[in-house]
């Protein structure tokens, strides 16, 4: 499965190169490491640093029901692509 293609230091490295805090809020709680290309397709990128960004649990809830999540732009490991509400 998809699943077992992902590292679970992948997550850790991707949250420690973010500082440990979500890339949209800043909040340092409830991380979580998001591809920003989903594992499902595109496997080969699924422990890819650059395809990562952390997300706080409800900022990362919202990235997915956007439908633009797999476009995300990333600058220096920072979201761009700002969430219009």
């Amino acid at each position: 499965t998809t699943r077992d293609l992902r590292k679970p230091s992948w997550a850790v490295a991707v949250k420690d190169r973010d500082n440990n805090s979500c890339t949209l809020c800043g909040s340092t709680e409830d991380l979580k490491a998001h591809h920003v290309f989903p594992v499902a397709t595109h496997p080969w990128l699924a422990n890819d640093l650059t395809n990562g960004i952390t997300l706080r649990g409800e900022c990362h809830k919202i990235v997915h029901r956007l439908p633009w999540c797999t476009r995300i732009s990333l600058v220096k490991n920072r979201v761009v692509s700002l969430i219009d509400e």
